[in-house]
């Protein structure tokens, strides 16, 4: 491998992991990589004179190429800062692991697109399977995340029509949708949705929509509440997917409407973009399938062997 960089996959990233394999996800920084790594080989390697610095893509765990870690100089020769960041590398790197292409291909990180695109092009096979067991071994998780986003309570009927608007579209077969950002996707694809039964905490949006609202109102215990003599319905949807690529990293916003709705007819109470937690929800699942993992190994037969 002569020319290292002329393997290396355009898209930068700002996350890491040591393994192939391993669950974690990390945030990619100077101290944090050489405190993970005590700089060592394989994620140091020396090719050609110079060190170069390897570890492990979080979705599709692919070799990834650190960039801008240990340099001479932090700006470039038009006096520029040059920021630290992770490439995908598109070959077999020692130690590290291999390159799989179709994993790469189907890997958020490498190339994050918009939902509003809607490219239904990928085919059933490892990626869609992926999805649905995380949509099965943890709706719990995504339900948080969702609360998150909305900055209020889902409840069981509201989350599960949310899943059945997912799966009647065949939201796994959309290239844009992976298992980083799963809860997202399943809003974006939820369509209209009622706000019964959701419980909005002091300064979300939901909570925010509320002061503009003729029809609604909080309970006393922050429950949302039809004001008396109205038959108004509470509704939302999300739109507008961005993805804004910067040097370093990329951020991802999406939009909440929230509509109150009367004889069909509807007033905007709230348009607001809101910040997708991508990486907080690849940490989230990281954690429960390490502790998940611990505990197995540490109960795996007792209950076969308890009478």
């Amino acid at each position: 491998m002569e020319c290292v960089s002329r393997y290396l996959l355009s898209v930068k990233m700002n996350v890491f992991k040591l393994r192939q394999g391993e669950q974690d996800s990390r945030a990619l920084s100077i101290v944090g990589f050489h405190l993970a790594t005590s700089k060592k080989y394989p994620w140091y390697q020396t090719r050609n004179g110079k060190t170069l610095h390897y570890a492990v893509c979080p979705e599709c765990d692919n070799p990834i190429h650190i960039v801008n870690l240990d340099v001479d100089s932090k700006v470039d020769t038009d006096g520029r800062s040059l920021p630290l960041y992770a490439k995908h590398a598109a070959v077999d790197i020692a130690g590290i692991g291999t390159f799989d292409r179709d994993a790469y291909e189907d890997c958020s990180l490498a190339n994050p697109a918009s939902l509003n695109g809607g490219n239904k092009t990928r085919r059933p096979g490892t990626v869609t399977a992926e999805i649905c067991e995380m949509l099965m071994d943890h709706a719990d998780a995504i339900q948080y995340m969702i609360e998150r986003f909305l900055g209020a309570s889902v409840s069981d009927q509201l989350f599960a029509s949310i899943l059945e608007k997912f799966h009647r579209q065949e939201g796994y077969l959309y290239r844009e949708v992976s298992t980083s950002n799963l809860p997202y996707a399943l809003l974006y694809m939820a369509g209209n949705q009622l706000a019964t039964g959701c419980s909005p905490k002091a300064g979300s949006p939901f909570a925010r929509a509320l002061t503009a609202s003729t029809h609604f109102e909080l309970t006393a215990k922050g429950w949302i509440k039809r004001k008396a003599g109205s038959n108004a319905q509470l509704r939302f949807f999300v739109t507008d997917h961005v993805v804004r690529k910067s040097a370093s990293t990329n951020e991802q916003t999406m939009m909440l409407v929230v509509d109150e709705e009367v004889s069909g007819q509807s007033h905007r109470l709230l348009r607001e973009g809101v910040k997708l937690e991508i990486d907080f929800f690849r940490n989230l699942l990281g954690k429960r399938m390490r502790l998940r993992e611990m505990a197995h190994k540490e109960f795996a037969g007792i209950s076969h062997s308890v009478d």
